[in-house]
């Protein structure tokens, strides 16, 4: 994770892109996206015990502030600074074509809500549920929100017009094949998990109900 959000930091030609913290928020964002993602198939399929998924819990509520923090950072000194590029893309991103995607996505069900329901109904066993799903399952507007929006802005006005043809354009949407193409990774990677599930014997150990007038421990032996 950072070696990826270095590969953008240096990136000196994009000021979107071009932070001391990109590094940073790829990681703690990486480590969210992770562990909520592990958090909420623990608690689905009952893979540990009640307590060590409130601990997991925990961890993915700290780990929501701290990479809401550092998103607040890099958004308000890059705003504050003025930067031409930098507040043309960040204008794409709170006010453009695909605003619904940080305000609705990112903002609401990534962590707004998974905040509330951390917060203020712990103890219901079905809000962390919801609450680890969410943040996994909005994870990837973060990545939109920075590729994209950095890519839309050109480095000198002229680029618009410089070149034509299909592909040459400033304006992104995915196409069909590349839908598909996210659906597919998201199906391997379920049948893997789900291999592993079955055949690594990562299910709990089946109860041993002990028989009648026989004691657990004698039921077990």
């Amino acid at each position: 994770g950072g070696a990826e959000g270095a590969l953008f930091g240096v990136v000196g030609a994009r000021d979107f892109w071009h932070s001391g913290l990109t590094p940073i928020l790829f990681l703690a964002e990486g480590a969210l996206s992770g562990i909520a993602l592990v958090t909420f198939f623990a608690a689905l399929l009952q893979l540990f015990e009640v307590d060590v998924v409130r601990v997991l819990e925990r961890t993915v509520l700290g780990l929501l502030l701290v990479s809401a923090l550092l998103e607040w950072a890099e958004i308000s000194t890059g705003y504050y600074a003025s930067i031409p590029a930098y507040s043309q893309s960040l204008a794409l991103v709170l006010s453009g074509p695909f605003w619904w995607v940080f305000w609705i996505l990112h903002v609401g069900l990534g962590i707004a809500i998974p905040l509330a329901l951390l917060v203020f109904a712990r103890k219901a066993r079905w809000s962390g549920l919801a609450a680890t799903g969410l943040v996994a399952l909005t994870a990837l507007s973060t990545k939109l929100n920075l590729v994209i929006t950095a890519q839309a802005v050109p480095e000198f006005e002229e680029l618009r017009t410089a070149y034509t043809g299909p592909g040459l354009s400033f304006n992104y949407f995915p196409t069909t094949l590349e839908w598909l193409l996210g659906v597919w990774i998201v199906g391997v990677v379920a049948l893997v998990a789900l291999a592993g599930y079955r055949f690594l014997l990562l299910r709990s150990a089946p109860k041993v109900k002990p028989a009648a007038g026989k004691t657990k421990q004698e039921a077990a032996v």
